[in-house]
């Protein structure tokens, strides 16, 4: 039947597959479970922690102490959790949301509280959260227990260093009473021997006394003599005390008077220094004014003449102004008619190329054919100059001679060439409406004729006046004439040079032309520009007579005005002058005399101004001295009066010297009797100061052996050290858990594979009960020795799972594997299914009672009851025995061995009925399961 049961198993690949996967099952629940949590001790320092320090630090002993602060530092360097210094509000929230598991505060008092000895505890608080998770709260508990032992042993060290500095100081101050106590010792030496001169002189007094009393009789008789004197200055201090009062109130007076004449002083030296300024401007004043006179009355005669000047040609003045009304009227009628003709001018511009060449025609017939015209003007004018100079020369016989003829002849020639007709013919033109405006350069060359040929004009004038004075002249006037025949040469040069400049005039005048003609488009732009500024003319010349008008009526007040200033200029100039020379001669003497006089003054008061000064402080100090002498008197007065007084005393006292030199006497004798007494006592002191020094020094080197070393302070802050030895070794909490799911991960794979295999079933032929069983065993026995070996495999290679004894731990496995499955065995093949299902609850019952976790004495109540009794106990304890190295595992295996026996004959004879009843062919308690499916 074995056979059989394993070829139907092998061609059965999906069973094959169940098999390895039930197989597996204990390797994927120890690996997994146990690698989850396989060394949470070690690693404690990424469980966070909230740190929140509130502690100010104190002063101690005269150094801060700043607990919280060393407590801060100190777990920065420690690194046994994973501490976040945060503020308290960040730390409440992440104890609250599983950010942190603890949250651990430093109180602000911390520090104040260690620094006192009140019996108050200093207080860390702590806070956790267990809900979140309970073992890290249990965790974080532990390692503040540890931080409070921390605490302690700072603060108890913090105070044993107090201690010590208290002891060191108490070393110190030992150190120097030592020392003191040998210098009193030297002092006390030296008070002895000092003490022996006071003795030997102390007799020394004693006989001196002696001669002391005679010295007091005589002093007696000395004090009566000196007591009368006393009493006749008495008498003379007070006259004199009466004569200083008197002295000081006369000069306390004149102090008083001091400032007031120090003010006059300064304010005399002012106004005299104001007054000598004054003088010196008022002598400039009379100078210039004198000066003034002289001039005015040669300007007053100048101003009369020239009012009377403006009075003849402010006569004229009104009938100007008329005439100059006509002219603006005459000038408003002709710009409205300007403004006609420019209107009139614009509309006749299509003839402007027309009148262009009638004026380019006319300039030339000025200038002439090839400029013959301006060359007979320049030749005229050089014969006129020519000529000029002959009849200078021959003045006599010229003058008779000079005839109207030869006047008229140049001023025929000067008609020739007059430029005027040149205007005519462009005014002409313009009033045809041939052109309507001129160029610039054209209008230029024109004027410049007009000029020359006003100054052939004046020539001209000048030349009939001559003509004139020498018809008219006697032979007597032939030296005017000779003068006027000198100008009218020096006209003619001019009038040469005007020719010259006349000619170029018009020549320039006839290259205008041309450009006019070329500029016509500017021209005709321009015309309507002078269209617009002629209308402005109109408006303009509108005002111009009004203003005109108003002229024309004014100018009468004004020419009235003009005639009174006529008149009362004379009449200044006749009386006002004369008085004013005189008055300025005689204020300038007498500014002159004032002036030497204030300079005078001035010099007086400003030595006086120098001196008060002096006089104040001469004044001050006498006052000084007279209050000095005036106290020093009342002293004296006072002194004699004291001495008068005390004169009887004196004598009294003289009286009571002679009898205290007799108690001296006496006095010196008991001092000398003491002294001795007081040497031998200071001996004593001696030596006591001596025993002092050495029993402080002794202290001093007592104090300082009991200073402590840091060691010696580590000691006492930590007296205790607690040395562990293990008689096992669990490397990590995944070696502690091992021997607990091992044994659960081993009963999982039997159940599973107690479900998941057809142990009631048979192949081939049966046999017999026994054949039966060696069938289904073959094959369970060996997933049972597979799956603990492929189990403990998994946790070394995995895991990094390394048991003390490997051996004995694979041993135990397989052992505890086959136990396993042979109560699977026997459970299933009597209950079916609902074996498997009590064989999972009683692996409830095993956790519980085998202590796999904590220990017997910390679990349930009825935990000791189920433990000796359950699988799980002998497993556990066998596997921590092998795995950390304990005590021996016989017991163990002795009783999983028992199991395996006692349950796999069981399962043999529970085979062995139902065989015999299949081949009776009669029903089995399987055939009633199948058909209640629970097989």
């Amino acid at each position: 039947m074995v056979r059989q049961e394993w070829k139907k198993l092998l061609h059965n690949k999906i069973l094959l597959v169940v098999i390895l996967a039930v197989i597996a099952i204990p390797s994927i629940y120890t690996t997994l479970f146990l690698g989850s949590m396989w060394d949470p001790y070690g690693n404690t320092d990424k469980l966070p922690v909230a740190v929140v320090n509130e502690d100010q630090p104190v002063e101690y002993q005269g150094a801060a102490l700043d607990i919280g602060g060393e407590l801060v530092k100190k777990l920065k360097e420690e690194k046994s959790l994973d501490f976040h210094f945060v503020e308290k509000k960040e730390g409440e929230q992440g104890l609250k949301d599983g950010t942190y598991y603890m949250m651990i505060r430093i109180p602000e008092d911390f520090s104040a509280k260690a620094g006192t000895l009140t019996g108050e505890k200093m207080e860390l608080f702590y806070e956790t959260n267990p809900g979140t998770n309970y073992i890290a709260s249990k965790m974080s508990e532990t390692a503040m227990k540890e931080m409070e032992s921390a605490v302690c042993q700072e603060v108890t060290r913090t105070y044993i260093q107090a201690v010590m500095d208290k002891v060191l100081q108490a070393k110190e101050g030992m150190e120097q009473a030592g020392q003191g106590a040998g210098e009193l010792e030297e002092g006390v030496g030296k008070a002895g021997e000092g003490n022996e001169a006071i003795t030997e002189n102390l007799q020394v007094l004693a006989d001196s006394t002696l001669t002391f009393r005679n010295g007091t009789r005589t002093f007696s008789e000395g004090l009566g003599k000196y007591v009368q004197g006393v009493e006749t200055l008495a008498a003379g201090t007070e006259e004199l005390d009466q004569g200083t009062a008197a002295l000081a109130q006369g000069m306390e007076q004149v102090k008083k008077k001091m400032p007031e004449l120090s003010q006059g002083a300064d304010k005399l030296a002012e106004g005299a220094q104001t007054l000598e300024e004054g003088t010196r401007e008022n002598v400039r004043g009379s100078q210039a004014l004198e000066e003034g006179a002289a001039r005015t009355d040669e300007s007053m005669k100048t101003l009369n003449q020239g009012l009377s000047a403006l009075g003849e040609a402010a006569a004229s003045l009104p009938e100007a102004a008329r005439e100059l009304e006509a002219g603006t009227e005459e000038l408003r009628e002709n710009a409205a008619a300007l403004h006609n003709g420019m209107e009139t001018l614009q509309q006749g511009t299509a003839q402007w190329q027309q009148g262009a060449e009638s004026l380019e025609s006319g300039l030339q017939t000025i200038i002439g054919e090839n400029g013959s015209q301006s060359d007979a003007l320049s030749q005229g004018a050089a014969s006129l100059s020519q000529g000029l100079e002959d009849l200078y020369n021959s003045l006599p016989s010229y003058t008779d001679s000079l005839s109207e003829d030869d006047g008229w002849s140049i001023s025929e020639e000067i008609q020739r060439t007059d430029p005027s007709y040149l205007y005519e013919e462009i005014q002409q033109a313009a009033d045809s409406g041939d052109i309507g405006s001129l160029t610039g350069a054209a209008w230029a060359a024109l004027e410049a004729a007009q000029t020359n040929y006003q100054g052939l004009q004046e020539m001209e004038e000048q030349i009939f006046l001559a003509r004139e004075s020498a018809g008219e002249a006697d032979p007597s006037g032939e030296e005017g004439l000779s003068s006027q025949i000198s100008m009218l040469k020096d006209q003619a040069a001019l009038l040469a040079e005007s020719t010259a400049a006349y000619t170029e005039g018009v020549n320039e005048a006839a290259r205008g032309s041309r450009e006019l003609v070329s500029g016509l488009p500017e021209i005709t732009e321009g015309i309507s520009q002078a269209a617009a500024g002629s209308g402005e003319l109109a408006a303009g010349a509108e005002t111009l007579l009004q203003g005109v008008s108003g002229l024309s009526q004014k100018a009468p007040v004004l020419v009235q005005g003009i005639q009174e200033a006529v008149q009362g200029g004379s009449l200044l100039q006749t009386q006002g002058t004369s008085v004013l020379e005189q008055g300025a001669e005689t204020l300038a003497e007498g500014a002159e005399a004032l002036s030497q006089g204030t300079s005078q003054m001035a010099a007086g008061t400003q030595a006086l101004k120098e001196q008060v000064p002096a006089l104040l402080n001469g004044g001050e100090e006498l006052s000084q001295g007279l209050t000095s002498l005036k106290e020093g008197t009342g002293s004296l007065k006072a002194g004699a009066a004291e001495l008068v007084e005390n004169g009887p005393s004196l004598l009294l006292g003289a009286s009571q010297l002679s009898q205290g030199g007799e108690q001296i006497g006496q006095g010196a004798g008991k001092l000398y009797e003491g002294s001795q007494e007081l040497g031998e006592g200071l001996k004593s002191l001696e030596q006591g100061a001596g025993t002092l020094k050495n029993a402080l020094e002794e202290g001093g080197i007592s104090a300082g052996n009991s200073i402590l070393s840091e060691e010696g302070m580590d000691m006492f802050a930590d007296p205790a050290v607690t040395k562990e030895t293990q008689i096992t070794e669990v490397e990590n909490n995944g070696h502690a858990m091992a021997p607990y799911m091992m044994s659960v991960g081993l009963w999982v794979g039997c159940i599973a594979f107690s479900l998941m295999y057809p142990l009631t079933e048979y192949s081939g032929k049966l046999k017999s009960g026994g054949a039966w069983w060696r069938s289904k065993a073959s094959v369970l026995y060996l997933v049972a020795l597979l799956q603990a070996a492929v189990m403990t495999g998994a946790l070394w290679i995995f895991d990094g799972f390394r048991p003390v004894q490997p051996g004995k731990t694979l041993l135990t496995a397989c052992l505890a594997s086959l136990a396993f499955m042979s109560i699977m065995y026997f459970f299933t093949n009597l209950l079916g299914k609902a074996g498997s299902f009590l064989m999972l609850v009683f692996m409830v019952v095993q956790l519980a009672g085998s202590v796999g976790t904590y220990p017997l004495e910390l679990s349930g109540s009825f935990v000791p009851y189920l433990h000796d009794w359950v699988p799980f106990t002998y497993t556990v304890t066998a596997f921590r025995s092998t795995i950390s190295g304990g005590e021996s595992i016989g017991k163990c295996l002795l009783f999983l061995g028992a199991l395996f026996l006692v349950f796999s004959l069981m399962t043999v004879l529970e085979f062995q009925i139902r065989a015999g009843k299949i081949k009776r062919g009669k029903r089995t308690w399987v055939t009633w399961l199948k058909a209640h499916g629970l097989e």
